[in-house]
């Protein structure tokens, strides 16, 4: 018996001694591999929502590799869990892989959707740390019941996906990428549908396009991002906006509201014998950029209001252009740029040069307009001399330093503070001792931006006040 537990003892000793140490590669150079680089949760969760994917992480080298923390970028608040060997975490410590071999890491997210804090798109990384590497896998996965438009084709143009035909007011819709209206189609928006954008998220209409958005009073059309929690309410340049370009024809924006993207709406090209874009009773806010922009364009609008843009709320370069009962309240305290800039020329690409294109004729009209903000001329007109420029403001109340009795270009204007309710909490309707009461021109607007009748004189701006001055 001694002699056999002699034996084995020896012979374990051998054997140990003849095992090769295991070798962990250790090169900066050396990082893992993985099956794709987004883990998409396509799922539709109508009621609490759980759905667990699986992701491949390959070792391509010929010896062991050490991945030194696997985890969640969210961590502990992260609505995703991960799970490897039976172990469900958010974070996770020395995983080796064996050289050419491979590992699965299954990932799951619980969602509920009837909570209004959540975003209709919960989105995650799961990070690698591999000798100093860092990689990261993209989680994305769709929060509540929504139509959902992901940019799925064509091939060529992975962030792209076509949108036609009619949206109706059953539930939200969500733009993951950018939503293109293409040549010879039209998207009708009815009244009352929210469109949300993921970040980078774009509506375009493109040339021979049209968009439809057919909001009421009472039920607006509501464009968007996707995150509702508090912190995301009124921060700008969440989404990129909506894009129309050269050529889209009888493009129609009424009773909408247009929220906390980069640009609101940008508008090029095509003056002919219809508008470029007919635009009411819409309200633009919280831009990171600007409210509207448009070179060489068209654009017919009444009743809009554009506030809380962190450069301009309306550049308007070439082209034609009217507003009537416009109110533009810029009061960012960082904003030096003028809140209205109005020229007769835009830059463009030009055999892969940027040049400036003198637009002629431009004619640029406000009335019964309020442009109004913390700078001292929130009005700023440009003119290249290659081109006819007409601008002309009546009857509306203008923050600026230029000559408003210059009868060329004013017609009863004037500066003065327009009391609004609250300016610092974006009430812009006006109060009792409004200057801008009863100053207006009958242009034929009926109603303001709430659907409220307009009397005549009418106030001035998109509200209708129930002051009245004898």
């Amino acid at each position: 018996m001694y002699v056999i537990v002699f034996v084995v003892f020896i012979s374990s000793i051998f054997w140990m001694s003849c095992r090769k140490k295991e070798k962990i590669i250790s090169e900066s150079s050396a990082k893992v591999e993985f099956s794709t680089d987004t883990v998409m949760f396509d799922t539709i969760f109508t009621t609490v929502g759980s759905s667990t994917r699986k992701l491949m992480v390959y070792n391509p080298h010929d010896e062991t590799i050490n991945i030194s923390n696997i985890y969640l970028a969210g961590g502990s608040q992260s609505l995703y869990q991960i799970n490897i060997d039976g172990y469900s975490t958010t974070q996770i410590r020395d995983v080796k892989i064996l050289a050419k071999d491979s590992l699965y890491i299954f990932i799951k997210v619980r969602i509920d959707p009837l909570n209004s804090n959540n975003p209709l798109l919960v989105c995650d990384s799961l990070m690698f740390e591999t000798n100093g590497n860092y990689q990261n896998i993209k989680l994305v996965a769709f929060g509540q019941d929504a139509h959902y438009f992901t940019p799925n084709t064509p091939a060529d143009k992975p962030w792209y996906h076509p949108v036609e035909g009619v949206w109706h007011n059953d539930k939200p819709y969500l733009i993951y990428g950018y939503a293109a209206i293409d040549s010879a189609a039209t998207l009708t928006i009815e009244a009352g549908c929210q469109i949300f954008f993921h970040k980078g998220g774009t509506l375009l209409v493109y040339t021979d396009g049209t968009l439809q958005v057919e909001g009421t009073a009472d039920e607006k059309v509501v464009f968007r991002q996707d995150r509702t929690e508090p912190f995301y309410k009124d921060l700008p340049g969440q989404w990129n906006g909506i894009l129309i370009y050269e050529g889209a024809v009888n493009n129609v924006i009424n009773h909408a509201v247009i929220k906390n993207a980069v640009l609101g709406i940008q508008c090029d090209g095509s003056v002919n014998e219809n508008p470029t874009l007919t635009l009411s009773n819409t309200e633009i806010k919280n831009m990171s950029v600007g409210g509207i922009g448009a070179n060489g364009s068209s654009i017919v609008a009444e009743n809009v209001l554009v506030s809380k843009c962190v450069e301009y709320a309306i550049a308007l370069n070439g082209g034609q252009y009217q507003f009537l009962q416009t109110t533009v309240a810029n009061q960012y305290s960082s904003t030096s740029t003028p809140s209205l800039i109005a020229t007769n020329y835009f830059m463009d690409i030009i055999n892969n040069e940027y040049v400036y294109v003198t637009y002629t004729p431009t004619t640029i009209f406000f009335g019964n307009s309020i442009v109004y903000g913390n700078s001292a001329d929130e009005l700023i007109t440009d003119y290249s001399g290659d081109g006819d420029f007409t601008w002309y403001f009546q009857n509306s109340l203008l923050r600026s330093t230029k000559n408003l009795t210059d009868a060329d270009h004013f017609v009863d204007c004037f500066n003065e503070d327009p009391k609004y309710i609250n300016f610092a909490e974006n009430d812009f309707h006006l109060d009792s001792l409004s200057p801008a009461i009863q100053r207006g021109f009958d242009f034929g607007v009926f109603s303001d931006i709430e659907g409220t009748p307009r009397r005549i004189p009418t106030d001035l701006g998109v509200y209708q006040s129930n002051w009245y001055r004898k």
